[in-house]
């Protein structure tokens, strides 16, 4: 989740390029029925989201307000994002996926790794003109590493 410290909630402004949306039933689950549904880019005041979309790789998403921007980026490995939004809760969450809703159940959209082998998963975040990176470690199938975030940050120390 991501806030605007001392912005109003109405005052937050969005821009992402995805436009995929998948269908959900009343469970949450995908029902299949992708539809191309762009999020008109500007002001949350009077909008809320809990959208999953497909067709996802290389997704942007930049909230703005108070002078402050903030962005996420996919990189290689997510195919899929979450969009969450409440005006109740006043938190923003655009996350990553690397298959859809439900994929352990269905299969569908599920990659599988093979013993040995690695899948990597990376994701950026710019906060203003500086750019913070969130990169998954790679896991590896078999070998009981458990997927852990590392971070690193150009940002200057003390900030």
């Amino acid at each position: 989740y991501v806030q605007l410290p001392g912005v109003a909630w109405g005052e937050w402004s969005i821009a992402t390029s995805v436009r995929a949306r998948m269908l959900l039933d009343e469970r949450g689950i995908p029902t299949g029925e992708v539809v191309d549904e762009p999020v008109p880019d500007g002001p949350l005041a009077g909008r809320a989201f809990d959208h999953a979309y497909g067709s996802a790789a290389g997704a942007t998403l930049t909230v703005s307000g108070g002078g402050r921007r903030l962005g996420v980026r996919f990189g290689e490995g997510y195919t899929h994002a979450q969009l969450f939004a409440s005006p109740e809760l006043e938190v923003l969450a655009f996350e990553p996926m690397t298959a859809p809703v439900n994929a352990l159940r269905t299969g569908d959209g599920l990659r599988a790794v093979a013993p040995g082998e690695a899948f990597r998963a990376v994701f950026r975040i710019d906060v203003g003109s500086e750019v913070a990176y969130v990169t998954l470690r790679e896991i590896r199938c078999g070998s009981g590493v458990t997927p852990m975030g590392s971070y690193r940050s150009n940002l200057p120390a003390g900030r």
